[in-house]
């Protein structure tokens, strides 16, 4: 009788271990199926995102960029704080080396030295037509026009570039001469 105890108390012990052992290795192999969803869903967003540019100009002695770019994609953007702008540039006809700025993004109406802002969304940014849907949302069809303000400004005679990179990892690359 004291064999049997022994024996179902070490049979409970030992099934005890197995189902805490299973568990211990399902939860992270739960987790890292959530980590792939996730990450397929971000994947396939961002396959469905494209920008194309529109138009690019340089103003104010080559502090002022502005660049219109038109969401080809099929997915609509926001957030653009979380957006990225580069530029890449020349402060001078001499320089050997170009100035690579990172610039901040602000919501005032005019963006300060080295920030940038959203002009406006438009169905048509060169002709400054008004987007007509989900105001301050960027679908697609639509266009966006982006001030960007360079300190110190670009050179003339020189080539800069802008690399705009939205919230999910797209890019797009704009080059502009002043």
């Amino acid at each position: 009788m004291a064999n049997l105890v022994v024996s179902v108390f070490a049979l409970a012990s030992f099934l005890w271990v197995v189902v805490s052992m299973v568990q211990g290795s399902l939860v992270p192999q739960f987790n890292i199926a959530g980590s792939w969803k996730q990450m397929r869903s971000v994947s396939q967003q961002a396959a469905r995102t494209e920008l194309g540019q529109v138009d690019l100009q340089v103003q104010s002695s080559g502090a002022e960029v502005r660049l219109a770019a038109g969401n080809t994609g099929s997915v609509s953007l926001h957030d653009f704080g979380n957006w990225d702008v580069i530029a890449t540039y020349r402060e001078s006809a001499t320089a050997t080396d170009f100035l690579v700025r990172r610039l901040t993004y602000t919501t005032a109406a005019s963006p300060g030295d080295n920030q940038w802002a959203v002009g406006g969304i438009y169905r048509d940014a060169v002709l400054n037509t008004d987007e007509t849907f989900d105001p301050g949302i960027l679908d697609p069809g639509e266009q966006i026009a982006l001030q960007v303000r360079l300190s110190p400004g670009s050179a003339t005679s020189t080539v800069g570039q802008l690399v705009v990179a939205t919230e999910n990892g797209v890019t797009l690359s704009a080059q502009f001469t002043h």
